[in-house]
């Protein structure tokens, strides 16, 4: 099991097969894109989660969630509490965990099962929550979390399926296509602007930390952090070519946190200043 805390964000998981976060933010954020290579449960807390998906859009509020299988395409927006900010709990989940919730599932048939499922709040479900969350409390209690994890993951699936308020979960899960993996490098495509540790990359490949790093350098013949740098000021110089924003908005929206050190590590790639850049394309 990992477990990891940085900038709110605390992570658990069991294998390769469940992975959750509790995520904490207390500042609204601009709309995100992603690419899920993983089925992704959330559950929203505090706050409220507007999500942009092929089939139209869904708000969320507290005690509600959503469920998206993998492969999808989602773009999501964070809304906080004036007092309390935003929370949710985000569990990750394998083809292997859903295949194996298939005697748990009553058969149903004829339903046209949607891509994307909105649950909505229930009091079972409300209750375990709470339990899980006091995982993320408990940190001198790795082993035991290790193995009480997929239990507890099991029954809230089962609350759910069980749950009046969310008739036809259950048949959306039997309708999986299980399909194969999203490209390493449509995440990273998706992510690059976004300031992520190298644990929150390591829970959208749906991997571990160790495995994100293995298959990372293996398609990319270079450490993350460095590839992404670089994806940056690719992207940075061609924005600064475009001529709609200065130096400082270009910096910031490829995803670098300090003018300086954009400016330096420009120069550094393409023997340039990012000004002298776009005095180039104006004269």
């Amino acid at each position: 099991m990992n477990d990891v805390f940085n900038g709110g964000r605390l992570v658990l998981a069991s294998g390769e097969e469940i992975r959750m976060m509790h995520y904490r933010q207390e500042v609204d954020t601009e709309k995100a894109n992603l690419v899920l290579n993983e089925h992704l449960l959330c559950i929203v807390l505090q706050g409220h989660k507007k999500i942009w998906h092929p089939q139209g859009r869904l708000e969320i509020r507290p005690g509600e969630g959503f469920f998206l299988a993998k492969g999808n395409y989602l773009r999501a927006e964070r809304r906080m509490d004036p007092q309390l900010g935003y929370q949710s709990l985000v569990i990750g989940l394998s083809d292997a965990f859903l295949l194996s919730l298939d005697g748990m599932k009553s058969r149903t048939s004829g339903e046209q099962a949607p891509e994307v499922f909105h649950l909505r709040e229930d009091i079972l479900v409300g209750g375990l929550v709470q339990q899980l969350l006091q995982y993320f409390q408990a940190p001198e209690e790795k082993a035991r979390i290790e193995r009480l994890l997929p239990l507890k993951i099991r029954e809230l699936m089962l609350l759910f399926f069980s749950a009046k308020i969310n008739h036809g979960f259950d048949a959306v899960i039997q309708s999986l296509p299980f399909r194969k993996e999203a490209s390493l490098a449509a995440l990273m495509e998706a992510h690059f602007r976004e300031l992520l540790t190298l644990e929150q990359w390591a829970f959208l490949a749906g991997l571990s930390l160790s495995s994100f790093k293995r298959k990372f350098e293996s398609a990319y013949h270079m450490p993350p952090r460095r590839w992404i740098q670089q994806r940056r000021l690719q992207e940075a110089y061609h924005l600064l070519g475009d001529g709609r924003m200065n130096v400082t908005e270009v910096c910031f929206t490829v995803g670098f946190e300090n003018l300086p050190h954009f400016v330096h590590a420009f120069k550094e790639k393409y023997h340039i200043t990012p000004k002298q850049r776009q005095i180039a394309e104006l004269i």
